[in-house]
């Protein structure tokens, strides 16, 4: 890692999508769940997940986000699980929830899940569909903001 989230080709896509649908990352926190990249870019494992969920808590405690958007399946389900979500992600999978944005009651922030940008990359049918719900993200920022 060189201290900055998403630096690889599917970071300069998120960063492009962002850009073009005038997402302004300046205003943004973007984070990993884990702090350090697992050996050959695999998906973080249950221990490296909770090695890291301090920092991550209290990352979240400090900024006090008003929107939360979790990349990918493992994000998602990490966050549900430590945020007290579950039960509103149940056991869908990200392919089922990416651009369906719900609320937290108790937590008062809404949760946006989004594809992973590599899974948006590597899947050509899916990259129209993840920068619609970078589209539709822009576009429901400043309403979700006024609501809590």
């Amino acid at each position: 890692m060189r201290g900055r989230p998403l630096i690889g080709r599917a970071g300069e896509d998120f960063r492009d999508t962002a850009r073009k649908t005038k997402l302004l990352l300046s205003e943004c926190y973007v984070s990993y769940l884990v702090r350090c990249m697992p050996p050959d870019n695999r998906i973080p494992n249950p221990d490296e997940l909770e090695a890291c969920w301090p920092w991550t808590l209290k990352t979240l405690q400090l900024i006090r986000p008003k929107i939360i958007v979790p990349m990918g399946d493992t994000a998602l389900r990490m966050l549900a699980y430590k945020l007290g979500f579950s039960k509103q992600v149940k056991q869908d999978k990200i392919i089922k929830l990416a651009g369906k944005p719900f609320y937290v009651e108790a937590r008062r922030f809404y949760v946006y899940p989004l594809f992973h940008p590599l899974y948006a990359l590597r899947r050509k049918e899916e990259r129209e569909v993840f920068k619609a719900h970078m589209r539709y993200l822009k576009q429901a920022i400043p309403g979700w903001i006024q609501r809590v």
